[in-house]
């Protein structure tokens, strides 16, 4: 593990988790220097967040009994995001205690984007724009939806992307992409922008889509967005599935993010 790049993806990662709910009514933000916690004011473990930033039990069973608790008692689920370096025994005994269990492995990854060189955008029928406008979120919203479902989370998504579309300007450093082919949104992505990285997230393709190289070209085209951004650095995480696609870009492994969520015994 490399600590300080590892933190880098982590920083990139709460500034894109906490962007939107500092400034919506509803939302809150609790960030210190011991933990980060976002309340999206909906029962949505994508949304609601818990990231750890230290080892101390003391620290942390605060965080438990006054932030993870309050989830608990409102019956809102949450994911609770926490990097490799501060995975410990003590915080295991309290996982468990409150009824997180891990749902998700990711590697953290960093790219030198100033070594790296941008190549063209390969031939492809999909037709990549940036979101313009508060309407445009819902297709963004349906694409993302669509992986959970007829799930709860699926409705959660919907409205929360109706609820940040209020606010949408068209300099802010959340940037959302839609993939269009043949008339039909099939593919989505996002890059996040702080002063030291660009993160790149959220590509997702519709599942009767898949197979046709669209996360793969919208995975090209956020990369070359980040360099036209003049991003030096790009993070990301990725699911054991998407490593090969992201080494071969240049992408190296920084870390490991373990992923827990809300048992659903206990939300009833």
């Amino acid at each position: 593990m490399d600590h300080k790049l590892s933190t880098i993806v982590r920083r990139n990662f709460i500034a894109k988790a906490t962007y939107f709910a500092r400034l919506l009514p509803g939302m809150h933000v609790a960030d210190t220097e011991t933990f980060t916690v976002v309340d999206c004011g909906l029962p949505s473990d994508t949304f609601n967040v818990v990231i750890p930033k230290t080892t101390k039990f003391a620290s942390l069973a605060d965080l438990f009994e006054n932030r993870v608790s309050e989830f608990s008692r409102k019956r809102f689920p949450l994911a609770f995001w926490c990097w490799d370096d501060l995975v410990n025994p003590e915080l295991a005994t309290l996982l468990h205690y409150y009824d997180l269990v891990r749902d998700e492995t990711n590697v953290a990854m960093w790219l030198n984007l100033r070594t790296r060189p941008i190549n063209p955008a390969s031939n492809n029928p999909l037709l990549i724009r940036g979101i313009q406008s508060p309407d445009e979120y819902d297709q963004f919203a349906d694409v993302i939806a669509e992986l959970f479902g007829d799930s709860p989370e699926a409705d959660q998504i919907r409205q929360y992307y109706q609820l940040i579309s209020r606010v949408h300007v068209p300099t802010q450093p959340m940037r959302f992409y839609l993939g269009e082919y043949e008339g039909k949104i099939v593919t989505t992505g996002t890059l996040f922008l702080d002063d030291e990285s660009a993160g790149i997230y959220d590509i997702a393709t519709r599942p009767d889509w898949r197979g046709h190289g669209f996360g793969s070209h919208m995975f090209d085209y956020l990369l070359g967005e980040a360099h036209r951004q003049s991003a030096r650095q790009v993070v990301l995480q990725a699911s054991a599935d998407g490593l090969g696609i992201y080494k071969r870009a240049g992408f190296v492994e920084v870390g490991t993010v373990q992923v827990y969520d809300t048992v659903a015994e206990t939300l009833r």
